[in-house]
């Protein structure tokens, strides 16, 4: 046989033992939600992959059971049973890119046992999970179920040492004043991993910004928040360039902060929560789960979020006896929400805005685009203005406010509208 006949042969056997060791499969659950991926060192849950996911699974490092990929700058194991070979019907979240290199693998963490059966899975690290109520006691790394059951998660800080910041759905949260050392969840219906990360330690899943934009779909993504407001920070964290309530991050964007360009599918902000008088913090939603730190959270930083994300303070009445926080409720300005219609604001940090939350008695000046005003109405209510009246003893006479630029001192939540002229 020639030599370059046995070198071809040789290149399609390679070829074809190298195709062998990779193929494509896309994440299928049938209820449209994550799949955990599981650390090949402790078996623990290291990330949430989306439904409809591409994924290159590596043959040589599969086994029977389980498939070894890579995502999101994350190496470990998933279930076969939750792959399939051809892209499933959109359902529960849009399909993501395939997946990056995988980073290197943290160092092993021993695990405490796992409780319960079912397709949602609550994973601790640095951290144990428990059993809100009931006789079970016991610490586990992570528990598992179908039905919502109420669970609390505490850091594990060893003697000597102090929590940093937690990584909640690879997620960065740091916190203003004191750090909570716990908290409970509660209706939470998909897949969640939390981390306590120790000063002068790594996180295990945080998704760095190089994985997030690798995994980047062009999804609309948004953060909201309800009775709480949003800011863009500057190097130091701090908030700058106007309170806002939501945010579009779908595309790169100029942070309102710093003023500078930045890469679309992520945003850090600061979320704060708006108290009104007498009312303190009962818990937080993030979207529908409900979490109640152990410390009064009046704010917190939230980092590179990479997901549709929705905070809100859910608020009780104050108490007047010292409460189990050991911390007094925070003085907090109230705040009202303001929403224009066919028209925009200035005032409270807003220039031109359609939305928005001022602090009570702030002015804003309202203006519309419209040629010729109609009427305005203000909560249902149409705007009314006094003409005086010459040579009469009346002082005035009320008639419909016809002018493109209104003022108003906001004392509660007030949506405007403003009608134009038809012809």
């Amino acid at each position: 046989m020639k030599l370059s006949r046995l070198l071809a042969l040789l290149l399609v056997f390679v070829l074809l033992a190298a195709g062998a060791q990779a193929s494509t499969w896309y994440v299928y659950t049938s209820n449209g939600k994550t799949l955990n991926l599981r650390s090949p060192v402790n078996n623990a849950v290291i990330g949430n992959i989306p439904y409809g996911t591409q994924l290159e699974v590596d043959d040589l490092l599969s086994n029977q059971t389980a498939a070894y990929v890579n995502w999101a700058g994350k190496a470990g194991f998933v279930k076969w049973n939750f792959l399939v070979k051809d892209a499933p019907p959109a359902k529960g979240g849009a399909k993501a890119t395939a997946k990056p290199k995988a980073a290197v693998t943290a160092a092993p963490v021993k695990l405490l046992p796992t409780s319960g059966d079912g397709l949602v899975t609550i994973q601790a690290l640095g951290a144990y999970v428990q059993y809100n109520s009931g006789k079970d006691t016991a610490k586990y790394s992570a528990i598992s179920y179908d039905t919502p059951v109420k669970l609390k998660v505490t850091a594990d800080v060893p003697k000597g040492k102090s929590i940093d910041y937690w990584v909640i759905d690879g997620v960065r949260y740091d916190f203003k004043s004191k750090i909570p050392t716990s908290f409970t969840i509660d209706n939470a219906t998909d897949n969640m991993i939390v981390e306590a990360v120790l000063k002068g330690q790594a996180s295990q899943t945080v998704l760095t910004e190089e994985a997030i934009q690798s995994i980047r779909t062009g999804e609309t993504l948004i953060v909201n928040t309800i009775h709480a407001k949003l800011a863009h920070v500057k190097a130091d964290l701090k908030a700058a360039g106007g309170w806002i309530t939501s945010f579009n991050f779908t595309d790169d964007y100029t942070n309102r902060a710093t003023k500078q360009w930045e890469a679309g599918g992520q945003v850090t902000v600061r979320v704060k929560a708006s108290i009104p008088k007498g009312k303190t913090i009962s818990y937080w939603k993030f979207d529908d789960v409900k979490i109640d730190f152990n410390k009064n959270v009046t704010e917190m930083i939230v980092h590179t979020l990479n997901v549709n994300k929705t905070y809100e303070p859910v608020f009780g009445k104050a108490k007047t006896t010292t409460t189990e926080r050991n911390e007094p409720p925070a003085e907090e300005p109230e705040y009202y929400q303001v929403d224009c219609v066919d028209c925009t604001f200035s005032g409270g940090g807003y220039t031109n805005a359609h939305s928005g939350q001022v602090k009570a008695g702030t002015k804003i000046t309202v203006t519309t685009h419209f040629s010729e005003v109609s009427h305005w109405r203000i909560n249902g209510v149409e705007l009314k203005r006094t003409i005086k009246v010459l040579g009469g003893k009346r002082s005035g006479v009320r008639v419909t406010n016809t002018s493109k630029t209104i003022t108003r001192t906001i004392n509660k939540d007030t949506k405007i509208v403003c009608y134009s002229v038809i012809n």
